[in-house]
């Protein structure tokens, strides 16, 4: 008798724990190191060179071309790129509309895709770079943390550009605050080969992984489609016959 073998499913989801950072792993720039902030404001530029006086702003509209970035970049020399995301009201994406949430994300994820096109359209493809990029509470680390959406997407971004170019050390990173920790914390943590990202929440930096799951949370009973079809020609014809009255 042949036995009947039911298919094992295993069930994962992402979650975020505590990193463990190893201070072996941990290179600190010197304070001379010349960081160029790639489209940010004073008070990030004044950040920046609490730690590291050197630091430069490259001043960039939301919309600059690829051709204006990569002539800016050419005029400039620098160690370390750092970009920063605009900051970003906390209620931002739920309250208001898709026009601001997508006007937003022209002065995020797409202003980096237009800094990345600039970059290799300017050399530095085969060259090595090293390039942080630090975001605000995109990501929903612990239970009650309160999203900005709209810059989100730049996580996916890195993650590509990780895996397509391995000669950049990309390091990536979601604060809640820079008030909350200094620049040179931010520029000593490791580079990640793959793209991922590290966030930092109460005092603490989190990374993701993955958690096993025995089988996935029950919903409600699905309705059967035939019960819905009959919903919908109902609430059609009720709607048809009040429209015909009005």
């Amino acid at each position: 008798m042949t036995a009947i073998l039911k298919p094992v499913c295993n069930l994962w989801r992402p979650v975020w724990n505590r990193a463990t950072l190893e201070a072996s792993r941990r290179d600190i720039p010197a304070k001379t190191s010349k960081i160029l902030l790639l489209r940010g404001d004073r008070n990030q530029l004044d950040w920046v060179r609490e730690s590291y006086p050197d630091s430069q702003l490259l001043q960039l509209a939301p919309k600059a071309s690829v051709e204006l970035i990569e002539k800016e970049l050419a005029n400039g020399s620098f160690d370390q790129l750092l970009w920063i995301a605009p900051d970003v009201y906390a209620n931002s994406g739920l309250e208001h509309g898709n026009d601001e949430l997508i006007e937003q994300q022209e002065e995020g994820v797409l202003a980096v895709f237009r800094i990345i096109k600039a970059l290799l359209q300017s050399g530095h493809a085969a060259k090595k770079l090293q390039w942080t990029i630090i975001t605000g509470r995109t990501q929903r680390v612990l239970e009650h943390d309160l999203i900005q959406p709209a810059h989100a997407g730049v996580a996916g971004l890195v993650g590509s550009l990780a895996k397509e170019y391995p000669q950049w050390d990309l390091r990536l990173l979601d604060v809640d605050s820079l008030a909350s920790l200094s620049a040179q914390e931010c520029l000593s943590l490791p580079w990640d080969r793959q793209g991922n990202g590290l966030a930092h929440r109460q005092g603490e930096w989190f990374q993701q992984g993955l958690a096993f799951m025995p089988a996935l949370p029950q919903g409600p009973p699905a309705v059967p489609a035939k019960r819905r079809l009959c919903c919908y020609r109902r609430r059609g014809a009720a709607l048809a016959r009040r429209g015909a009255g009005s």
